[in-house]
């Protein structure tokens, strides 16, 4: 039984991805699926984490409050443009 994506559950949904981000799961990702054949490094996940965990938090956010999804959205970039400038 599937239940709807609310916005709550978008914007958790994408904190738990950003949080297990940051805690190295892109490393152990890049690992499984390494084992699966494909070449992937963590380098080329990382972004993808990010990507997906601000998408569902801004999506949350914007069914929720405007302001709070453009404040969100402007935190991102700021996240990417720190993490493009860090070796």
């Amino acid at each position: 039984m599937l239940s709807p994506l609310s916005p709550t559950r978008a914007a958790l949904g994408g904190s738990a991805i950003l949080m297990a981000c940051a805690c190295g799961a892109a490393a152990n990702s890049a690992k499984l699926i390494a084992n699966g054949g494909i070449a992937v490094s963590r380098g080329a996940l990382f972004p993808v984490f990010i990507g997906v965990a601000a998408a569902l938090i801004i999506l949350g956010l914007w069914h929720i409050s405007r302001l709070s999804a453009y404040l969100a959205a402007s935190a991102f970039v700021m996240l990417g443009a720190g993490a493009a400038l860090t070796p």
